[in-house]
């Protein structure tokens, strides 16, 4: 259900209602940037799956009974259920067999400049995270997100291990 100024007023991007019938989205981020709407989605439908009994018991039906279940919950709380959230979108959206195998086929694409840094004497730790925002970038079309998200799988699943000659 697109609403328009939800992230602009109450600074979220969406929210699912108690019944899980409803994802509430933003309505500009529905019509304008569709990466981060389908993250969104994704991200909604891991409360969903995950935090099906949290749903159940708090009755959120509009923006103001969100407002006030943010209100109650403590922060820690949420922060574990967002973060659960998080991840099973990433997960959902960019599959770990499908991203190791493009992370791979990347880095063998850059391998000969990977080599000529490594060559010239560049720590790792300055070269590292230009390599991954590279391949990341190029990842962006493969699986429709933020690139944002594809960099935030790579360092979960631990293939920046990989990038070294």
């Amino acid at each position: 259900v697109p609403v328009p100024d939800l992230f602009r007023i109450f600074g979220i991007n969406a929210f699912t209602t108690y019944d899980r019938k409803e994802i509430h989205v933003d309505e500009y981020l529905y019509t304008n940037l569709e990466h981060s709407y389908r993250f969104t989605l994704a991200h909604e439908l891991g409360h969903i799956i995950l935090h099906g009994y949290v749903f159940e018991l708090t009755k959120i039906r509009s923006i103001g009974d969100w407002k006030q279940f943010i209100k109650d919950i403590e922060e820690s709380e949420y922060r574990r259920l967002e973060f659960q959230a998080n991840n099973f979108g990433g997960a959902f959206l960019v599959p770990s067999e499908v991203l190791e195998e493009n992370f791979n086929r990347e880095i063998t694409n850059f391998k000969d400049e990977m080599k000529k840094v490594i060559r010239s004497g560049i720590k790792r730790s300055d070269y590292i995270q230009y390599f991954i925002d590279l391949i990341s970038s190029n990842l962006v079309p493969v699986f429709e997100v933020d690139q944002q998200v594809i960099r935030i799988r790579i360092e979960r699943r631990g293939l920046e291990q990989k990038v070294s000659f």
